[in-house]
């Protein structure tokens, strides 16, 4: 078994911040995946610091072009993410952020 974390997320280009979308963030850990065959179809390399999968639609509401390494800013509810990771549920509550390139 592999876990995995949903999160919604706030995704804005990092020159223009009203060009935003909301994102559904995926917390997973890649290499124990490898290790046990899960998602052997899944053609991507691994990401490296400061990189993240887009979808093209987001990437278009962004105007950022893929594999460009231009940058976005991902706000997530990181205290919801706490709670749901350590199995307490969802929860209202602060927040925060990081940016980083687009892969």
């Amino acid at each position: 078994a592999a876990p995995r974390w949903l999160a919604l997320g706030r995704m804005a280009n990092a020159d223009d911040a009203t060009l935003n979308g909301t994102a559904v963030v995926i917390v997973l850990d890649s290499e124990h995946e490898a290790r046990i065959g899960l998602g052997r179809s899944w053609l991507h390399g691994a990401l490296g610091a400061n990189e993240t999968h887009v979808s093209d639609i987001l990437l278009r509401r962004l105007r950022v072009d893929a594999n460009a390494g231009q940058h976005v800013e991902l706000s997530i509810d990181l205290i919801n993410l706490y709670q749901t990771t350590a199995g307490l549920g969802s929860a209202g509550g602060g927040g925060g952020g990081d940016s980083g390139n687009v892969a």
